[in-house]
């Protein structure tokens, strides 16, 4: 990188005192360029997510299993900056199954606690919940199966499906 020349947004400035974190989505992969070239990286569990270093100026990172690790990139001059790295579920495909089968429920989110997924908002009665409850576990089973995920310290995280949803009722 020259100087006047603008640092990529996707970039990892590897001058910055502030420790980066980096939020990756199981089963998928990011490429980080870094503001000056590495002479070494390093991630610390490689079950979580592992790196590959096509050259000196980048990484690409594959989130492997959920849980937390960290990188390690040391620069050419000696210094090292940590990355903590936190992969979690992918959500986007149960949130547009949500919106086309329930399209008139606008304020069910969705999130995650490690493996485990957590509806909240508000639904238009007691049986939407529970459908809703139903596909998110449903979700769940199949996108863990075969997935291992480990909460960064080698040790199974736990899977499942939590509700926080408040049931409105209309007025007659």
């Amino acid at each position: 990188m020259t100087a006047g020349q603008a640092f990529p947004a996707d970039g990892i400035d590897l001058r910055s005192d502030a420790a980066p974190r980096l939020e990756l989505v199981r089963g998928k992969s990011v490429i980080k360029r870094f503001c000056a070239p590495a002479s070494q990286v390093t991630v610390g569990d490689p079950q979580v997510a592992n790196v590959v270093v096509p050259n000196a100026g980048e990484v690409v990172i594959v989130a492997r299993s959920v849980g937390t690790t960290n990188l390690i990139v040391s620069g050419r001059d000696k210094k090292s900056t940590v990355i903590d790295i936190a992969v979690g579920v992918d959500t986007s495909a149960l949130r547009s199954q949500f919106d086309t089968l329930f399209p008139q429920e606008k304020d069910v989110r969705i999130g995650s606690s490690g493996n485990a997924l957590i509806l909240s908002g508000m639904v238009s009665d007691a049986a939407v919940a529970s459908q809703l409850v139903e596909l998110a576990t449903a979700f769940q089973a199949i996108g863990s199966s075969g997935a291992e995920s480990t909460s960064g310290a080698g040790s199974p995280a736990p899977a499942g499906v939590g509700s926080r949803m408040e049931v409105t009722m209309s007025d007659p």
